[in-house]
């Protein structure tokens, strides 16, 4: 019997356009055990340590995207299969998911925000009825039932492309004659800060690159009152959105790395947050923007989902065809400036034949002239929708 496999695709964006999600990935990834962070911690937090360490490159990741993608693949494992995707993901995402769509499709005047999951079927797969409502009901999935020809790239590109505001126009460039599904999430954010950086204010400044080297930065820079928490490890700081967002920028400690802080975040990270307090910072902070990517198949392997990846996979509750999951891309691109941030985020799943206030004034300095790591949250719901590092401002 011929065996199917999984092959998913994952991009993210800030700010910018994003070029063609190919096959193949880039990217300078380093994939060490897990066993160097805590066991207990988020998958985000996981994700970027295995993304970032070893490395210099900037990394930008949607743990969100991710999560969504793989969900909606493991409605239709059974068995070991399906227990090591939601322990690798985080069940809470299905338990979640209602709410996290509802919170992106809330209008708003002061921020845009769209989710949006597509399930595209080559008709000639035969795809059991309850994974397909399963998908409809939990995820909000559109169905779309259709040949797997040329025509098909235009609509499954055209669908990205609607859904991220234009942002991810093309994110399959050939459907190989194999190919049997597709399951995509596509994500939109753009929102201004709450405070945004006066131009005039961005100042050439010296930043120190992971490798040492020390190069020119513009630097945005203000003073404002805001949620800030320090110790031997890390610096923390939050910049708001209107809307209801942030973003969270970790500076490691001197003498401190990058994996020295996401090391420490791994097992403190929600004893640091909630330790924080109300102080006015002079905050600075380089423009940036990287494009990143990479395949991620390994990180999730070594996560611990182990069996979707094999001969022995169980996807039974997708078709009676034996399935596994071949590979997984992310690509990602991210910008932020003196207004704000947008971001984007596509992951396909493709399936082919193969294999406080303070009572005084609290007052601190935070500068990001080394490097750091930051994320973009939503406060209502506590989600990570972005997270990455920035190992030097001037490199894309």
């Amino acid at each position: 019997m011929t065996r199917y496999n999984i092959f998913i695709i994952m991009v993210a964006m800030l700010f910018a356009g994003c070029t063609a999600c190919k096959k193949a990935a880039t990217g300078d990834v380093n994939v060490i055990a897990t066993d160097n962070i805590d066991k207990n911690a988020p998958f985000w937090n996981k994700l970027l340590y295995h993304a970032s360490s070893g490395g210099n490159n900037n990394v930008c990741l949607s743990p969100l995207s991710v999560q969504m993608a793989i969900a909606m693949t493991a409605t239709g494992a059974e068995g070991e299969t399906q227990e090591q995707m939601y322990s690798t993901i985080g069940k809470e995402i299905c338990e979640e998911a209602e709410r996290i769509i509802s919170r992106f499709n809330e209008e708003s005047t002061e921020c845009e925000l769209n989710l949006a999951n597509s399930i595209w079927i080559n008709k000639r797969l035969k795809v059991k009825e309850d994974f397909i409502n399963s998908n409809k009901s939990i995820y909000n999935a559109e169905i779309k039932n259709i040949p797997f020809d040329k025509n098909a790239i235009g609509k499954i590109n055209g669908w990205c492309n609607e859904n991220t505001n234009g942002k991810i126009n093309e994110i399959i460039d050939r459907i190989d004659a194999n190919n049997m599904m597709y399951l995509i999430n596509a994500l939109y954010f753009k929102a201004p800060w709450w405070n945004p950086f006066r131009p005039q204010n961005t100042q050439k400044q010296p930043f120190t690159t992971a490798d040492g080297k020390v190069v020119e930065a513009d630097m945005m820079k203000q003073s404002f009152k805001t949620s800030y928490y320090i110790d031997d490890t890390v610096q923390i700081a939050t910049m708001p959105f209107q809307g209801g967002f942030e973003m969270i920028f970790i500076l490691p400690r001197y003498k401190k790395d990058l994996n020295d802080a996401i090391r420490h975040l791994s097992a403190q990270y929600k004893s640091c947050t909630d330790k924080m307090e109300i102080y006015k910072v002079d905050f600075s902070v380089p423009k940036f923007k990287t494009e990143f990517s990479m395949n991620i198949r390994d990180i999730l392997y070594r996560m611990g989902m182990e069996r979707a990846f094999g001969n022995e996979a169980q996807f039974g509750k997708i078709s009676d065809e034996p399935l596994y999951i071949d590979e997984v891309i992310h690509k990602t691109f991210i910008s932020i400036d003196e207004s704000g941030a947008e971001a984007a985020a596509v992951t396909a799943v493709s399936m082919r034949a193969g294999a406080v206030m303070p009572r005084e004034e609290k007052r601190a300095t935070m500068t990001l002239d080394r490097p750091f790591i930051y994320a973009i949250k939503d406060k209502k719901t506590g989600t990570i929708f972005f997270v990455g590092t920035v190992c030097n401002p001037n490199k894309k």
